[in-house]
Formats: C-alpha cells, sequence, structure tokens
C-alpha cells in the first residue's frame, strides 16, 4: 500500500496559520517507527480525522480544542474508530463567512481524496458536535459532499449527550443539517444582541470598558472589585495629563513623544512613544470620559454627550481642541472630513517642519509691467555664502523672481515683533479668562429637536417618510454648531497657551506652537526688494518687512479684518 514508511517525521504539527494546525496521529507515528504497517496499526478500525474548532480563545491557552480531542480519542476507543490526523481550528468562529479556516478546508479537501496528503487513508470524522466543523449552510453542504464522495463516509459527533452516528445518506440527513445551521445562527445572533445590551446598558449606566489596560490607568483588581481603566495610575497619570494639555494647545505629537522617551516614560506595553501613539493616545475619547457609538460620542436623550464614571484625564473643552485639530490635519492630507478646514498660515494644519516664517511671507517686488509678484518666500537651505534663508520662487517658476534674503535675521526680526505684539495685548489684558461660547444655547435647541423627534418615531406621532426627511437636516445642524463650538475651543486653548508670559515659554515651545501662535496675530509680511545700488550682503533693513496684522489678536477669526504696519511703526 505504500503507507508503511510515510509516517515517519509528521510528529511535528504542520502549522496552517497563526491558529490553525494540523498532525498525524502520535500513536500512528509511534507505531510506524516500530516497524509496523498502517494496516497492522488499524487493525480493522475506521479511520477518522479528529475535527477541534472554538471562537474564542478567551485564556490563549488553547483548552478548548484540546478538550474537544480527548472527546474525540474517548469515542473513537469506544466505537472502533482510529484517529489517523487531528485537525484544529483555534480561536476561529464558523458562523462569519469571511473568516478563513485552514485546517477544515485541508480536512474536506482530504475527505474528498479519502486520503490524507501524507498518504493514509481517512474515511470519515469525529468531532465534539457538529456546530465544531460547521455553522453555514455552505459549509455543510461542502462536508456531507466530501463524507457521501463514497459510501464509507462517517459522521460521528464524540459529546456526552449525543455520542452517536449521524446518517449522512438517510433522507432526513439534509433537513437535519440545516436545521443545524439555523440553529446555530439564531444561537449567534442571541449571543451578540446579549453582548450589545450589556455594552448598551455599560454605557448608559457610565462604567468602564474594561480591556486591555490603558496608559495613565490600573489595570483590573477582582479582589477590590477594580474593572481595568477606571482608576488612575498615580505615576502615569501626570504624564498623561500633560500630553492632554499639550496636545490641546498643538504641540507636535513627534515632539510630545520625544519628550516622554527623554525623561524615560514608556508606553502601557511598556515601548517607547511614537508620534502616532501620542496622538490616538490623547485623541481617544475614553479618557475624557466619553464611549463611542457607531462613530459618534455616546449621548443621552436631550442628545448631551455622556460622561462615565471612571477617572478622566482631561475636560471636553480639551477633546474638542483635540479632535479640532486631527480634523484639520486629516482635510490637510485631502481625506475626507466634515465642515470647512481653515488653511489661514500658522494655523495647526500648516505642514511646515523646518522653517518658522514660510508661507507668512510674500514677495514685494513690483515689475515694470506694473504688477506685484506676491509669491510664497520658502525657506531655503542652499542660501548664496552657506548661510540659511527664505527665498521667493525662481524667476522661470511662475511670476517669481528669485530674490532672497537672511533667514536667521528675518526670524529674530520677526520673532520679537510677534513677542511684543502679545505682550501689548497682554497689557490690555492682564490675564486671559475663558470665553463661553455663545452658540451653547443653539446647539442645545438643535439637540433637543432630535430627541424630539426621535421620540415622537418611538410613539408613532410621525410617518416614517418624514422621520427619514427631516432627521438628516436636523442631525446637520447639530454638526454645524458642534464642529463651531470644537473651533472655539481651539481658539480658547491657543489663546490660553500664547497669553500671559508668552517670552519666557517661547523657547520651550516647539515649531508648531510657534507657528500657530504667530498665525493668530499675524496674517502675512511683505518683502521688498533692496533698494538700487544697495549690496546684497549690506546691513539689515527692518524697513523692507511690513507686517500685515490680525486686528483682534488671537480671538480674531481667520475672516476679520487687519491691519497693515511697517516693521519701524511696530517696534
Amino acid at each position: 500500500m505504500g503507507t508503511t514508511q510515510r509516517g515517519h517525521g509528521v510528529m511535528q504539527a504542520q502549522q496552517l496559520s497563526e491558529k490553525s494546525r494540523v498532525w498525524i496521529s502520535p500513536d500512528l507515528v509511534a507505531a510506524l517507527a516500530a516497524g509496523k504497517t498502517f494496516e497492522e496499526w488499524l487493525d480493522g478500525r475506521i479511520p477518522v480525522g479528529s475535527k477541534a474548532r472554538i471562537s474564542a480563545d478567551i485564556k490563549k491557552d488553547a483548552h478548548g480544542v484540546k478538550a474537544q480531542h480527548a472527546a474525540n480519542e474517548r469515542g473513537a476507543t469506544e466505537n472502533n474508530l482510529a484517529i489517523v490526523k487531528y485537525y484544529e481550528d483555534n480561536d476561529k468562529s464558523a458562523a462569519k463567512a469571511k473568516v478563513v479556516r485552514p485546517a477544515f478546508e485541508m480536512l474536506v479537501n482530504e475527505l474528498a481524496a479519502r486520503r490524507t496528503v501524507e498518504g493514509f487513508p481517512i474515511h470519515g470524522v469525529a468531532c465534539l458536535e457538529r456546530e465544531r466543523i460547521y455553522r453555514r449552510a455552505s459549509d455543510w453542504e461542502r462536508l456531507t459532499d466530501a463524507l457521501t464522495v463514497a459510501q464509507n463516509g462517517v459522521l460521528y459527533e464524540s459529546g456526552r449527550r449525543r455520542n452517536r452516528f449521524i446518517d449522512i445518506y438517510a433522507d432526513s440527513a439534509e433537513i437535519e443539517g440545516l436545521t443545524v445551521v439555523a440553529s446555530a445562527k439564531r444561537e449567534v445572533r442571541k449571543t451578540s444582541e446579549r453582548l450589545e445590551d450589556a455594552h448598551m446598558e455599560r454605557r448608559i449606566q457610565g462604567l468602564s470598558t474594561g480591556g486591555p489596560r490603558r496608559f495613565g490607568y490600573l489595570g483590573p483588581d477582582v479582589r477590590k472589585g477594580r474593572r481595568a481603566n477606571e482608576k488612575k495610575n498615580r505615576e502615569e497619570w501626570p504624564h498623561l495629563t500633560w500630553m492632554v494639555e499639550q496636545g490641546a494647545a498643538g504641540r507636535a505629537w513627534q515632539t510630545i513623544a520625544e519628550e516622554l522617551n527623554e525623561k524615560g516614560v514608556h508606553t502601557a506595553k511598556g515601548g517607547l512613544w511614537q508620534s502616532s501613539t501620542v496622538r490616538d493616545t490623547v485623541a481617544n475619547p475614553l479618557i475624557y470620559g466619553y464611549r463611542v457609538l457607531d462613530g459618534d460620542l455616546f449621548r443621552a436623550e436631550n442628545g448631551e454627550p455622556l460622561i462615565g464614571t471612571w477617572d478622566r484625564a482631561g475636560t471636553p473643552e480639551q477633546y474638542q481642541a483635540v479632535m479640532e485639530r486631527i480634523r484639520l490635519s486629516r482635510a490637510q492630507k485631502g481625506l475626507p472630513v466634515e465642515g470647512k478646514a481653515d488653511f489661514s498660515p500658522g494655523s495647526p494644519a500648516t505642514r511646515t517642519r523646518k522653517y518658522l516664517f514660510s508661507g507668512f511671507l510674500r514677495c514685494g517686488r513690483v515689475f515694470e509691467a506694473g504688477y506685484v509678484c506676491d509669491q510664497k518666500w520658502c525657506g531655503n537651505a542652499a542660501s548664496p555664502g552657506g548661510r540659511w534663508g527664505y527665498t521667493c520662487k525662481p524667476k522661470g517658476n511662475g511670476h517669481g523672481c528669485g530674490l532672497g534674503r537672511d533667514g536667521e535675521k528675518i526670524d529674530a526680526h520677526l520673532t520679537e515683533l510677534v513677542l511684543r505684539k502679545y505682550e501689548e495685548m497682554e497689557r490690555r489684558r492682564l490675564q486671559i479668562e475663558p470665553e463661553p461660547w455663545d452658540g451653547a444655547e443653539e446647539l442645545e435647541e438643535a439637540r433637543e429637536e432630535v430627541a424630539e423627534l426621535i421620540r415622537q418615531k418611538h410613539a408613532k406621532n410621525v410617518t416614517r417618510q418624514f422621520f427619514y426627511a427631516e432627521l438628516p437636516r436636523l442631525e446637520a445642524e447639530v454638526k454645524r454648531l458642534e464642529a463651531l463650538q470644537r473651533k472655539h475651543a481651539v481658539h480658547q486653548h491657543k489663546a490660553r497657551a500664547t497669553g500671559p508670559r508668552i517670552r519666557e515659554r517661547w523657547k520651550k515651545m516647539d515649531l508648531a506652537q510657534k507657528r500657530a501662535a504667530i498665525g493668530e496675530v499675524l496674517i502675512a509680511v511683505i518683502v521688498d526688494p533692496l533698494p538700487k545700488g544697495t549690496p546684497k550682503n549690506g546691513p539689515f533693513d527692518p524697513d523692507l518687512l511690513t507686517p500685515v496684522w490680525r486686528t483682534s489678536g488671537p480671538d480674531a477669526s481667520p475672516e476679520s479684518g487687519n491691519e497693515t504696519t511697517s516693521t519701524r511703526d511696530a517696534a
């Protein structure tokens, strides 16, 4: 038969995927190694495979599939079956169409061929219950097709309450198999509904979600009745609140990550911080007391987000500022966002990483034809003389003229003007107080309209057509007002971050924060060319720089008026 030697060396399980594997019976391998033939080992028994599967291996120790194989072995001994090969899909659902189960696929193919890939005969399969093999009608059909390709197919259930052979050739076999499928679907749906109800109840009660420990929080403690992520970790908590504060104020994610790594602060998993991990941590609504449902904050009937009972590392205003910052960043990258993003110079969405006043500087050269160059000047490390500088576009590139100026001197001069501008405002306003958003009442009314419409639908006082026609309009108004609320929160945080004593904190601010502060008071700077006859390496002339200031400082909207002031007047 040619199977005497094929079993040698196959004791090790073949890993089909991370969670699926197959292996030849160790008892068969030992018999072949001792010189027996396959027929001598089989000794008149029926050769079958042992199939085990579990949907969720919570403890990650494969105890569920091990128990199923053990039950199959006991049943095989009692019913003259010989397990030739083991097929195992651990931690894999059989109810979802997109979940691939490699061991099941191999079992079906080998049953149809009546032979394993190692060359051993196989006529059937033993399982704890049929649901361990299939839960979908298509899988049932494939299994029965493979078993009935010849008249020796065997399907055996080893469960103590079942312990039976299933007649797959009977007229009622197909109906019985599909009944199992329907029952399995119903069980999956009920389990899903129970989980959803439990999660919904936890949301309503404001209880913690549990799950893996997040940075800043303690893990679970059964003795104290504490779930994961309910109470603050006193060692990590100051770092978490600092991250929230810095993120809401517009500090670059990478800068925050570098400072944490320099301090020796590690992530919840003990790794180093990256810009993405900082952003994801600070943007997690759970640390502000919120929970998310279907992509939106879980809300009470009045439309207000529900606040959980666990410790919170940030305020609602900080959350709004962080989310608006991320929204602007997504829009800058061309990703879809709600509402219109503000890309005025110096906004948090500006992507400049190296030069402080790139994009603010505008060329003031007047050509012979009478029009102004008006091109943005950008930082250029290849400036003449080995010093970096700001330059206009080259002459051959659009309407550029190629002018350039010393970058360090421009940065130093304009930075001083910006700081003086803030100090001037500080003299008028010794302390920046948070200003309430004047649209809060309108937002509350809009949310109440949505809630009332939903209540009317539940009470069947409005038609479905009216409900689905009116709801999108009301929800759009709520989202519009919430976007304005987030924008107000961003301005408030930036105002507090760049308010009193800004000169003392300027050196500690990173490039993103500095550019955001500049953009709050400065629209642009017009750079005039050197007068004729002036050498390019002559003394720096500040009068050739004309700032265009925002009239109202940090609280002004990008659409507000502006004033143009010469550097001599500003100084």
